[in-house]
Parts: structure tokens; C-alpha cells; sequence
């Protein structure tokens, strides 16, 4: 969704979060970033900005294997939550829940494949691979990720994208029989989408 078509209140929020990033105001920058997109969920420059904006904040905390365990801990009950919503079908609620969740680690792959999920449910499959590809860039290995991304890519017809993410899984566990034909599967639909038949 272009941002000349929301509503004026949805622009001066994002407008406030973008110029409190600018500044390095992380956490006022997450608030009106949030703020709109529960107006606007299809607005993918706020998204885009809100993973951004977590991302500085978590690189201003000190990351350990033991905070990223504490955060784990903290999250349970709330993956719980989202897991029953995802069940129930309430895309909504879902689609705030996984916001939650990534606000305390927006590149945990659990938590981005189940805000991949929420987003999908609301029928917002673009949002869903923003997500998702934010937190490749960080995990860039992470099997959980390259497949629910290979999925959605292939879903939006984009068959060149999600044979990359299947030949890199395919790469990380080459003698993976599940891995190795859902790369044939992907090459194959690949060439049947028409942009791959020279190869």
C-alpha cells in the first residue's frame, strides 16, 4: 500500500517515527511505527522502519547466549498466545501478538516465522516475506527461515527467489532427502513459471 493512500493520521505517525529514528529515539521511533500499522497493517515503509528501529535497539543491548535464553524464557507464554491465535484463525489479534514478540527480538526465527504466519493469516503475504527476509539478513544459515521463505516466495510466483532459498538449504544439509527433492520441486516449478528454461 503506497503511502499517499492512508489516512493523514497514519502519516504523521509514521512521519514522528521516522524523524525519532533519524535521531537515534529507538523507542519513540517503535511506538508511532506501531502505532501505525495497527491502523495501517498493509503499510510495508512502516514495517520496513519498525524492524529497523528494533534492530538499532537490540544492537544498543549487550547480546549474549544467555540474554537471547532469558528473552526465550520471557517470550513462552506469549508464543503460547499467538500459537492458539494462529489456531483459532484471529488474524488481528495474531498479527499483534507476533509485533510483541518481534518488539523483544525482531530476528529470533521462531518469532519471525510465527509473525510470518500471523501476517499471511491477514492476508498480508508481502509483510510476511519483509519479516522474514530482515531476519535472514542477520541468519543468513537459519533452515526455519530459507523454508517459510521458500513457501511465501513461491505462493507470490516469485519461483526464482524461492529455488535460491531451497539450493541454500539444500547446500546447508545436502544429504537431507527432504531437502534434496524439495530443491528438484523448486527448479522444476522454476522452469514451468517460464523464466527459466535456457538454464
Amino acid at each position: 500500500i503506497a503511502m499517499e493512500s492512508v489516512p493523514q493520521k497514519v502519516r504523521d505517525l509514521f512521519n514522528k517515527g521516522f524523524a525519532a529514528l533519524e535521531r537515534g529515539n529507538f523507542d519513540y521511533a517503535i511506538d508511532m511505527l506501531t502505532a501505525c500499522l495497527e491502523i495501517e497493517p498493509a503499510l510495508l515503509k512502516a514495517r520496513r522502519f519498525l524492524r529497523a528501529a528494533q534492530i538499532q535497539k537490540r544492537k544498543g543491548t549487550k547480546s549474549s547466549a544467555f540474554s537471547d535464553s532469558m528473552i526465550m524464557v520471557k517470550a513462552l507464554p506469549m508464543v503460547a498466545i499467538l500459537k492458539m491465535q494462529l489456531r483459532s484463525k484471529k488474524g488481528d489479534e495474531a498479527l499483534k501478538t507476533s509485533e510483541k514478540l518481534l518488539a523483544m527480538d525482531p530476528v529470533n526465527p521462531e518469532f519471525t516465522v510465527l509473525a510470518a504466519d500471523a501476517a499471511s493469516l491477514r492476508d498480508l503475504p508481502e509483510a510476511a516475506i519483509l519479516t522474514l527476509e530482515v531476519a535472514r539478513e542477520h541468519r543468513p544459515d537459519n533452515i526455519k527461515i530459507l523454508h517459510r521463505l521458500a513457501t511465501l516466495y513461491a505462493q507470490v510466483g516469485n519461483t526464482k527467489a524461492a529455488r535460491d532459498c531451497f539450493e541454500k538449504m539444500h547446500a546447508l544439509k545436502p544429504n537431507d532427502p527432504a531437502m534434496v527433492k524439495a530443491y528438484k520441486d523448486s527448479m522444476a516449478l522454476h522452469s514451468i513459471a517460464g523464466d527459466g528454461w535456457e538454464q
